[in-house]
């Protein structure tokens, strides 16, 4: 016990420090606590915060989902989530075995991906001071990682909590995994780092799907490391060589990874066989024997080369750092020449490609990153030298990192969905940026001098940009529901207007905060588990045949009720493309031949201000309240426009927009009334009784 707490006193600066980084990474990330009402930021938070809801109430995942898609008789839930275990134990124990609470339960949801966001952050500290044995960039990793916009943005509060776990586990498996692999024996430790990094990747695994990233990152690890390893190996037979030790524990993590990976359903190989070959255009399972060969081949020739003389090893040596470059080259090749590297030769067809998580993400590197982006960058063309000139025997560790910023920054350069998986990415980038630049300045005997104190200027400067761009980047984030208050009036309404049992006519994107927070059954949600619930509610909308679209809401869905919103006349091409099942560009080209518009309205006694548009209030009053098929006026002579004075707002639709069955709706025609009820309004929502 005393050499426990001397060791703490010994490091009680460190520790201050590591602290200090925690409690800033969970304040910045509870941010949006602030808003009322504990809805959170992110759709998908809503399923989890369900199914963990369920496990709560009645210990199990219902299966199937009796809150989605009625019409199928619900949906097949997604594979159970050690997040969901993890969320419903810490609801319990701040429950106190009470009653349940919804608001409760919401409250520990929104919270949770703070504590582990700023957890991360400390694991950060540890993982990077193992890598390059150096506290100062274990210190600098962890600061990073607290406040880097992109990877603060999806560990905040309301976030997707299961995203923020799962990196908790990828990180201290990492940890492990870095311990294990360093050491140039086989011991009993190492066997035991071994395992925990293979359990640790585990959980991972069991919490989130992006456990794909840890294969992605250690093969490839393994595959150059070798070299490393080879080169600083004396001559040893094939049980004693430390090439055979260096395999043997990464063999031990990655079937304990798998065992548990597979235990729990999650195919990664598959996975991530399907994902590299998709991306380079080569099948997956010729990707695989790519791996395998390469694998297998790198341990033979590493074996070879390490029973050589001395020149043999710095030959080889040297062509695994030309292999770190010609990575890079090739990396950024297809940045110049493919700009939608996963949806060429017509991939964007696919409906799913409209998602905006999917379209292209090196254009929001500058929101994103900031300054913050020069870092792996620069930690990715630097690194390779400065192994070759800085060479140790535990350096292969390093080449972690780096593979670590190659790989996420490839990417969300070509996906906006992982900016976020990227944001670590910056910081395995910096943390190789700051060792290399303290690596130097020490070889150099610089620590002290005038060059010394330039360069932790500028690596100071450059990180404080990074803090301004978090204080900056989050706050312009509000929860859905609190960013678009008449959701939160709407759901309100459900919850104490519709029967318990009622079934929603809905789009997807708002299907799991419906589903959740109103306890009601919904045509669509968000996992787009069925493409008829998101094509049937584009052919409504779309639809000029009334009856036909009636037919599709009480007969082929029996919905209850219809949920519109005044923003989907501004969507009209989406459902096109939704009703198609593929991306037809000439489908839309008819909602755009004339201005379509929603503007909010404000009494100003004689004038009605209309977002700046001074109407008097007497033409106000003229415009028909109800659908109407004669235009109001024609737009450059001869594009029809028709006027609504509608609910404090001016609604101005073109002909192709005017005729869908979606206007006619929302103004209550005279063929549309005979089959729905406006029973709720607000100038954004609307909802309908489905009249039977």
């Amino acid at each position: 016990m005393n050499n426990l707490f001397e060791k703490v006193w010994q490091n009680r600066r460190i520790i201050f420090l590591v602290v200090i980084i925690f409690l800033l990474g969970m304040t910045i990330r509870a941010h949006l606590m602030r808003y009322d009402g504990n809805y959170l930021f992110e759709p998908d938070a809503y399923y989890h915060a369900r199914i963990t809801e369920q496990l709560v109430k009645y210990g199990e995942v219902l299966n199937p989902d009796p809150f989605s898609y009625y019409q199928l008789g619900g949906a097949t839930p997604m594979n159970l989530s050690f997040y969901w275990i993890v969320s419903s134990i810490i609801y319990l124990l701040i429950s106190f075995g009470g009653a349940y609470s919804k608001d409760l339960l919401l409250w520990s949801i929104k919270f949770l991906p703070c504590i582990y966001g700023a957890l991360i952050s400390v694991s950060m500290y540890f993982l990077a001071k193992e890598v390059f044995n150096n506290k100062k960039v274990g210190l600098i990793a962890a600061f990073l990682t607290a406040v880097t916009p992109a990877f603060v943005y999806r560990t905040m509060a309301g976030a997707q909590g299961d995203n923020s776990l799962g990196f908790l586990w990828m990180v201290i498996g990492f940890y492990f995994f870095v311990k294990a692999m360093k050491t140039h024996s086989l011991h009993k430790k190492d066997i035991i780092n071994a395992l925990l990094a293979g359990l640790f990747f585990g959980i991972m695994a069991f919490s989130w799907q992006m456990s794909l990233l840890i294969p992605m990152i250690a093969i490839p690890y393994f595959i150059f490391a070798l070299a490393f390893i080879a080169y600083n190996s004396h001559k040893e037979s094939l049980t004693k060589s430390e090439v055979t030790f260096f395999s043997v524990k990464f063999f031990i993590i990655m079937i304990f990874y798998t065992i548990i990976s597979y235990a729990v359903k999650r195919d990664w190989i598959t996975d991530m066989l399907n994902w590299l070959g998709g991306a380079i255009s080569i099948s997956p399972e010729m990707t695989g024997i790519i791996l395998i060969a390469a694998a297998l081949g790198s341990f033979i020739v590493a074996y070879f080369v390490s029973q050589m003389n001395h020149e043999m090893k710095k030959l080889f040596f040297t062509l695994a750092i030309i292999g770190l470059y010609a990575g890079f080259a090739f990396m950024a090749f297809l940045f110049f020449t493919e700009p939608d590297l996963f949806y060429r030769n017509g991939g964007r067809e696919a409906v799913t490609s409209m998602v905006g998580e999917e379209s292209v993400g090196n254009s929001f590197f500058g929101t994103k990153y900031n300054a913050l982006i020069v870092f792996p960058w620069v930690g990715l063309l630097l690194l390779p030298v400065g192994l070759y000139f800085f060479n140790k025997k535990d350096s292969h560790s390093q080449i972690i990192f780096w593979f670590w910023t190659i790989i996420t920054l490839f990417m969300a350069w070509y996906k906006l969905k992982f900016t976020f998986v990227f944001g670590l990415g910056i910081v395995t980038g910096a943390a190789i940026t700051a060792y290399l630049i303290l690596e130097t300045l020490k070889h150099f005997n610089l620590e002290k001098g005038l060059e010394a104190k330039a360069s932790l200027v500028c690596l100071f400067f450059i990180i404080a940009l990074g803090v301004g761009a978090s204080g900056i980047f989050v706050p312009d984030y509000t929860p859905h529901a609190n960013s678009s208050p008449n959701w939160i009036s709407t759901m309100n309404w459900i919850k104490i207007n519709t029967p318990q049992d009622a079934k929603l006519f809905n789009w997807w994107n708002e299907g799991h905060m419906i589903s959740f927070i109103t306890g009601r059954k919904v045509s669509s949600d968000n996992r787009n588990f069925a493409m008829r619930a998101n094509q049937g509610f584009a052919e409504f909308v779309i639809e000029t045949d009334t009856d036909k679209a009636y037919n599709v809401v009480a007969k082929e869905f029996g919905a209850d009720y219809i949920i519109i919103s005044s923003d989907m006349f501004y969507s009209m091409v989406s459902f096109e493309y939704y009703y198609a099942n593929k991306v037809v560009p000439e489908k839309g080209a008819k909602y755009s031949e004339a201005p379509t518009r929603l503007m909010g309205c404000s009494d100003l006694n004689t004038i009605i201000s209309c977002e700046g548009n001074n109407i008097p209030k007497e033409q106000y009053d003229s415009f028909s309240k109800t659908w109407k098929s004669l235009p109001d006026e024609f737009y450059n002579g001869e594009k029809p426009l028709f006027f609504y004075a509608d609910n404090s707002q001016l609604v101005v639709l073109n002909q192709a927009i005017n005729n869908t069955n979606l206007a006619k709706v929302w103004l209550n025609s005279e063929e549309t009334s005979k089959y729905y009820e406006e029973v709720y309004a607000t100038p954004s929502i609307k909802i309908f009784k489905v009249l039977k």
